[in-house]
């Protein structure tokens, strides 16, 4: 298992044990979870560019062009009618 040494701001310290003992962790477990968290919150976002329109063939361009427009006409009629929108 890998290690690193951490340097905390003044005060940091005593809070985490703080909170350790009331999760009844170590703190040395509470700062894995911390960064299992902040790890696991990166895992959605997009790589650069994933998004790009010339990554889609011209079929794929045209289907989400239909697409949008469906959205669009979807939400206007939404909103001009008196009544529930059926989906």
């Amino acid at each position: 298992m890998a290690s690193t040494s951490v340097h905390f701001p003044k005060g940091m310290e005593k809070r985490l044990d703080e909170l350790a003992r009331r999760r009844g962790v170590s703190r040395n477990r509470l700062i894995v979870m911390a960064l299992e968290q902040l790890l696991e919150s990166e895992l959605g976002d997009w790589p650069e560019g994933y998004f790009a329109l010339d990554r889609l063939s011209v079929e794929e361009r045209e289907i989400l062009e239909r697409s949008e427009e469906e959205f669009i006409g979807f939400i206007e009629s939404s909103r001009n009618s008196s009544t529930e929108p059926v989906l």
